[in-house]
This record gives C-alpha cells, sequence and structure tokens, in this order.
C-alpha cells in the first residue's frame, strides 16, 4: 500500500472514532456532566474599600470584593457591629461584594468592627467564611486587643449559643441597666465569645439575652450573667519550642516561635433568668358542670376570693392546687349550684400593674358548661331513650357504675415504693377499715396494719410499708371504701403485690471530700432528670436500691438552706446558686455496691459535665 493511501486509512480511522464517541455521549444522556469534585473552597476576599485594619477612615460606607458570588446567612443572628449604634448599619450581599453602610455619625478616634462571624458563604455550596470580621479607625490608632471567654447556664452547665457579650469601661454597677455595651460579641455553639478591637484599660463583661435589642438590661425576663471582677487588657509575647522530627525518635531541628496572647482569655459567666413573679388572671373553664378551673400567672400565695353572682358558695366545694399554686380546681359538691348553666362570680386576686406594684383586681367571671358533644351523656341517654322507645323496647336498666379507681401496682413491686392509689374526683368519705393488706407467709395470708394517707384534695392516698424483700403482699379494697361526692363509690378490688429482690438492685456511696454541709447532691438518670435527691448530712451520702443502669451526680450549693436551686438577682449582685457536675458517667450493676469519692472544687467549671449530658443551649 503506498503512503498516500495509508494516510487516508488513518483519516478515516480518526473520524470513525470521533463519531462513535459522539453517539456514545448521545446514548448516555442519563448519566450527566460529571462536574468535578465538590466545591468546599469558602469565598476569599480580593480587596476592600478601604484597606481592612485601615485609620483615619471618614468615608461610612464600606465594601469588600470576593472571588465568587457571596450570600448572607442569617446575619443578624450571627454578626455584631462595635461600638453599638442607634442605627444598625445597612450590610447586603451584591453579587460578589458586600457592602456595609453606617447610618449614624461615626465617632472620633473609635475603633469600628463589623464582625461577620461565619455569615458570610458562597452561593453554590454555602460554604462559609469563617470567623471573619472587619475592622477601621476614625482615628490615628486601631484598638486591637480582645476579650474572650465562655458562657454557660448557670443550673446546666451548658454552653449558650447566640447570647450577647457586652463591655463597659465604664464601671458603675448601674451601666448595665441604663447604657448600651460599648463593644459586643456573640457566642458560637460552644458558647464561646471573642470581643475584638478593644482598647487598653479595665472593664466590667457581661452577657445578655437582649430582648429589647437595645443593648442593656431593662426586661426582666432576660437572661443575664455578670462578672464580680474587673478585667484589664494586655497582650503577652511568649515563646514556644517545636520540635521538626526525621522519624518517630529522632529530632531534626527545634525551631523557637513567638506566640502571641491576648487576655483575659478564660472569662466564664454564668448566665440566669431573675426570678420575677408576676400576677394576674389568665382565664377561667368548666368542662363539666361539677368542677370550674381558674388559672393564674405566678405562684398564688394567698387564694383569690370568689363573690358569687348567682349561686350560693360558702362552703360546698373541693380545692384542688397545683404544684406551682397557680392552676386552682374548684369541685362543686352543691347539686343546684352544679346544675347552673353559667356560673357568674366576682374574682378578687392579686395584679401586677405597669409599675411593678402588686394591687388588688376585680374581674367578672361568667363560665358557662363547655361539653364536647360526644361527651355529653345527657344527649346520649335522651337519644338512646328514644331509640329504645320505637323499637318497642323497654329502657335498659342502668347497671351500676362505680367509682373509678387506679393504683402504681404494676409488675414486680420496688422495695422502697408507697402504694398510691389516684381517683379522677375529691373523696367525700373513705373507711380504712376497708383497706386491707395481707402478707403471704407459709400459704397463709397474714394481716398488716395499714397507714392510709390523704393527698391533694382527698383525689390521691398513699400506703407507706416497710416491705419484706421477696416476698408475696395482697392489697384488698372492700366495696364502698370510697366514697364520692356525686354519688358513686368503688367496687371490691384485690390487687397481688411481689417485692423485688435487694439482689436485683445497685448501691451507691458518695463522699465528698470537701463537705460543707451547704451540698444538695442530685442523682441524675441519663436524659439528666433527677432520679434521688439527698440534703448532705455528713461527708458519706448513700443512694440505696437502685435499678441498674448509667447515673450521673450533681451538686448545688444550697446558700440559703431551703432546699431548693434559686437563681441570681443582678440589683442584689447575687449570683445564682453554684453547680457542680461528677465528671464521669457511672455505671451500676446489679447486687453492687459502687463507691466514690469526689472533690467537687477540683475540677475546672468548663471540664466538669459530661459529655454525654452537655446539650449546646440556644439563645432564644
Amino acid at each position: 500500500m503506498n503512503k498516500s493511501k495509508t494516510y487516508i486509512w488513518i483519516y478515516i480511522s480518526v473520524l470513525m472514532c470521533i463519531f462513535s464517541g459522539f453517539l456514545f455521549s448521545c446514548a448516555n444522556r442519563g448519566v450527566g456532566p460529571q462536574g468535578g469534585p465538590k466545591d468546599e473552597i469558602p469565598p476569599v476576599v480580593i480587596k476592600s474599600t478601604p484597606n481592612n485594619n485601615s485609620v483615619n477612615i471618614k468615608t461610612k460606607k464600606i465594601e469588600i470584593d470576593f472571588d465568587e458570588i457571596v450570600v448572607l446567612n442569617q446575619f443578624l443572628e450571627k454578626a455584631t457591629c462595635s461600638p453599638t449604634t442607634t442605627k444598625a448599619p445597612t450590610v447586603k450581599a451584591l453579587g460578589k461584594k458586600i457592602s456595609v453602610v453606617y447610618e449614624d455619625s461615626l465617632q472620633e478616634n473609635t475603633t469600628y468592627t463589623i464582625d461577620f462571624s461565619d455569615a458570610i458563604v458562597d452561593n453554590n455550596e454555602g460554604n462559609p467564611l469563617k470567623n471573619y470580621s472587619f475592622a477601621f479607625s476614625t482615628g490615628e490608632i486601631l484598638d486591637t486587643l480582645k476579650i474572650s471567654g465562655t458562657v454557660i447556664d448557670a443550673e446546666t452547665l451548658n454552653p449558650i449559643k447566640g447570647i450577647l457579650v457586652g463591655i463597659h469601661q465604664n464601671l458603675h454597677d448601674s451601666v448595665f441597666t441604663t447604657l448600651p455595651f460599648e463593644r459586643i460579641a456573640k457566642t458560637d455553639e460552644n458558647g464561646n465569645f471573642i470581643i475584638k478591637n478593644v482598647k487598653e484599660g479595665s472593664f466590667k463583661v457581661f452577657a445578655l439575652q437582649d430582648i429589647g435589642s437595645n443593648y442593656f438590661f431593662d426586661i426582666p425576663n432576660e437572661k443575664i450573667a455578670f462578672s464580680d471582677s474587673i478585667f484589664q487588657t494586655k497582650i503577652l509575647f511568649e515563646s514556644k519550642l517545636d520540635t521538626i522530627m526525621i522519624d518517630s525518635l529522632t529530632i531534626d531541628t527545634i525551631i523557637e516561635r513567638k506566640i502571641t496572647k491576648y487576655e483575659p482569655n478564660n472569662i466564664i459567666l454564668s448566665a440566669f433568668e431573675e426570678k420575677h413573679i408576676r400576677y394576674d388572671f389568665i382565664k377561667g373553664e368548666r368542662k363539666e358542670p361539677q368542677k370550674f378551673t381558674l388559672f393564674f400567672e405566678g405562684k398564688q400565695d394567698s387564694m383569690p376570693r370568689i363573690v358569687p353572682l348567682n349561686f350560693k358558695w360558702n362552703d360546698n366545694y373541693v380545692l384542688q392546687q397545683s404544684a406551682t399554686c397557680d392552676t386552682l380546681s374548684y369541685w362543686i359538691t352543691d347539686s343546684l349550684t352544679y346544675s347552673t348553666d353559667s356560673l357568674r362570680f366576682e374574682l378578687y386576686y392579686p395584679f401586677t400593674d405597669t409599675l411593678n406594684n402588686i394591687v388588688l383586681q376585680m374581674d367578672t367571671v361568667i363560665l358557662p358548661v363547655k361539653v364536647p358533644k360526644s361527651k355529653n351523656k345527657a344527649q346520649e341517654e335522651t337519644f338512646s331513650r328514644k331509640r329504645n322507645k320505637k323499637k318497642g323496647n323497654e329502657e335498659e336498666k342502668k347497671k351500676v357504675e362505680h367509682l373509678k379507681m387506679s393504683h402504681n401496682i404494676k409488675g414486680a413491686f420496688d422495695v422502697y415504693n408507697d402504694i398510691i392509689l389516684s381517683f379522677d374526683v375529691p373523696i367525700k368519705h373513705y373507711d380504712t377499715a376497708k383497706v386491707h393488706l395481707e402478707r403471704n407467709i407459709d400459704t397463709l395470708w397474714i394481716p398488716i396494719p395499714i397507714k392510709l394517707k390523704a393527698h391533694e384534695a382527698n383525689m390521691k392516698f398513699s400506703i407507706e410499708q416497710e416491705w419484706i424483700p421477696e416476698q408475696e403482699y395482697r392489697l384488698t379494697i372492700d366495696s364502698a371504701a370510697f366514697h364520692e361526692h356525686y354519688g358513686k363509690s368503688t367496687n371490691t378490688t384485690k390487687i397481688n403485690i411481689k417485692i423485688r429482690s435487694l439482689e436485683e438492685y445497685a448501691n451507691l456511696f458518695v463522699i465528698l471530700q470537701n463537705y460543707t454541709g451547704k451540698e444538695v447532691l442530685q442523682l441524675l438518670n441519663t436524659r439528666e432528670k433527677v432520679e434521688r435527691e439527698a440534703k448532705v448530712s455528713n461527708s458519706e451520702t448513700a443512694f440505696e436500691n437502685l435499678n441498674p443502669g448509667d447515673y450521673f451526680l450533681r451538686i448545688f450549693i444550697d446558700e440559703n438552706n431551703n432546699g431548693i436551686w434559686d437563681t441570681g438577682n443582678y440589683a442584689e449582685k447575687r449570683q445564682a446558686e453554684k453547680v457542680y457536675y461528677y465528671p464521669s458517667k457511672i455505671n451500676l450493676r446489679a447486687f453492687w455496691d459502687v463507691e466514690e469519692e469526689w472533690d467537687y472544687t477540683k475540677i475546672p467549671t468548663l471540664k466538669q459535665k459530661p459529655k454525654e449530658l452537655i446539650k449546646k443551649t440556644q439563645n432564644k
């Protein structure tokens, strides 16, 4: 074959390959463009006008250029501008540019900072530019010092995300409640904050859930934190030796590195919400004829006064109170009264006015019966009678309806439990002689004396008993042992009780190495709920007969000896009562005794709480 024919065949082969590739690509359109690896690179700042960290700036407009299109993600929630201004600067994302325009006049000789945090993201993948801030000075000096630390919840030690942290160089106590912060920052998801571009000097540091958006504490239910210390800003230069290794055993070079440290850098603020009791009447409801409920704001230290307008009151009721006394249910015992369609009365109750003074308020309350149709027994019975009359049948005889009772005896009974009998309505009369407890001894049921205690408006009764492990008991309630106010009584009930073996439990003994007598020790489950609690009376506290599983320990220092954890108060300069966590999970096994020694002041606050319990608290 001559040379020219060879070139022709090569040319034809190349065309066929190109054509085949084209057909293959058309036949695989479903695959689509592959596009390469995912973009994970954050936006890059190309330039800014003026330059970052410039001095002697007079313009109120800033432009920051990026290498790609950017957007602002939750700027108001994440970013901060210092110093605080009456009118917030206008910040916009315009393609590959961020524009910042200050609305207020700029102060002289002042360093301004826009801390974007991670609010700047690229348009395509949302990659954030982290920890970016822009600063400039209207004078000849740019302040460069920093104040940093962590904000935690005072009761749970959880880090608080998104709470405002601010500083004042004015050291008077009133500045927190009267003047906006001088410079601010917001905490990240770990509760950490950095206030940037701070001048040299002494400062007070605060945290604030700024509901009023005015940068000072003026709303009672704002969460706050304050430090009893005054902090001095300073910069430290330190040296650190780093080694370059040839291999895992051989050092090649030792390098001295210069490190710049800004202090204070370890401030811990414990945030709390002050306890302000406001009084108000919220609403009343009457879902059934015999009962109406009044809902209040604030614990009722004294009962509101009811003056009836269309019914007789006197003592024809039983009062059921919630644990906080802010919900009061009145069970009407007089049939003439609860047969009234709408109850009308004057209600006198404590009320907190706009000046926070407690005054006596009067409302006229009208409460008609609001019973859902499906629960209106009178209507159902009327319909039933009509239906039976049509069919020519006699009206069915009503079956005796007994008073419903529930109890807490389910399966094997815990050795430390009391028997609890519960009712949906108050009990008018009960006969202890008709309640019997027996123990099975050698197949014989031997009676045991009991003590029946009434609780919660006679709607709950307890039977305390020192149970013998692995023994069998029987509770018998005779017919008509309990009578309610509306005619019903209990039926005969027999309940068998099997007490668990001690071998099924674990015991925990906690020895406090720095016992003071103010400690309240709490045993927590994995959901951080209190399983047991004990006022520490000596250095060793025992939690006995525990179900096997994982537990945690917490202490609060009961400064006022009232048995509950108390929050703080800024006006009184009182911090919330201190809380400590045992740093490790405690695993308890059946038929085991575990002893733990604990010096609760030894471990730094931020390292105490076990990681299994730490929750990021969102500031709302």
